[in-house]
């Protein structure tokens, strides 16, 4: 009985490895969740967007000197899936039986964030979107 336990004890090596692997998935896993712009609102500035967003795809100052930015989030695309079936229908002249082929195409909107900066600098306003 001895010899059996002692010939299926895992190497020291091996249950170190296996613990930092598991310690890594779980941190990959982690989420930061999402961003809480209401919190944001009065101390938030562009500059600050920009650091952590990268360059605006759109931004536009208005005459009072607002500054209106949106950054997207997600791409709009084309969803495509196989439609494939058979079956079946009485008609004029008889049965009739097949198979039908398609295509189910569906595109998907643009996911974007639209930040609203007041003439001192501060955010106002945060809105996400879809177009």
């Amino acid at each position: 009985m001895r010899i059996l336990l002692r010939a299926t004890r895992w190497p020291v090596g091996f249950s170190r490895l296996l613990l930092l692997t598991l310690f890594l998935w779980l941190a990959a896993c982690a989420s930061t969740g999402r961003v809480d712009w209401s919190q944001r609102v009065g101390n938030y500035t562009y500059d600050d967007a920009v650091k952590e967003l990268g360059p605006a795809d759109k931004k536009e100052t208005l005459s009072d000197g607002t500054l209106v930015a949106e950054w997207i989030i997600e791409k709009s695309g084309i969803q495509s899936t196989p439609d494939l079936g058979w079956g079946g229908r009485w008609g004029w002249n008889g049965p009739w039986w097949g198979v039908r082929a398609g295509n189910d195409v569906r595109s998907t909107p643009e996911r974007f964030l639209r930040l609203q900066f007041g003439p001192d600098g501060k955010l106002v306003v945060s809105r996400r979107a879809y177009r």
